[in-house]
């Protein structure tokens, strides 16, 4: 019998650590290409229509409190998401349709056995589980797409 899906559960842990990680790095590239882009503006301006040192000092307060506030808007975002199985499940699964939800069928029905391990339906809910873990141990975890954004932020940058 299979009281636990350890395998399945860790890949899904790496998944969304992962995909964690990428996303803090998309939002730092497309910040410092935003800030940039400000910077760029902010000297145009500056250029054709003088500013006084006061406004040029008020700008670069206000860009630091605004890069200040994007950083930690999305680090608070990445830290209180919890750690979702079933949506890293999704994710997995709709990058990889072979595996026709298993994960997701595992993480349901560990609950399933566990609350009412004398049922019926019990066996195959159990033989679906191992199912998962096998092609758990056997999964990429990465997302090559969430590369690739990176690498194409990092060109637009």
């Amino acid at each position: 019998m299979i009281d636990a899906i350890q395998t399945t559960r860790a890949v899904l842990r790496q998944s969304h650590q992962f995909s964690a990680r990428t996303e803090a790095q998309l939002s730092d590239l497309r910040l410092t290409s935003r800030a940039v882009i400000a910077v760029i503006i902010a000297m145009a301006v500056d250029l054709f229509f003088p500013l006084p040192s006061v406004l040029r000092g008020l700008f670069v307060l206000g860009a630091v409190g605004w890069v200040v506030r994007y950083l930690t808007d999305g680090r608070i975002r990445l830290r209180s998401e919890p750690d979702r199985l079933e949506q890293d499940a999704r994710s997995i699964e709709s990058r990889q349709p072979e595996l026709e939800n298993a994960l997701i069928n595992a993480i349901q029905f560990e609950r399933s056995v566990a609350g009412r391990p004398a049922d019926q339906s019990s066996g195959l809910m159990q033989q679906e589980m191992a199912r998962a873990e096998r092609l758990a141990g056997t999964l990429q975890v990465q997302d090559p797409a969430g590369l690739a954004r990176i690498a194409k932020e990092r060109r637009l940058l």
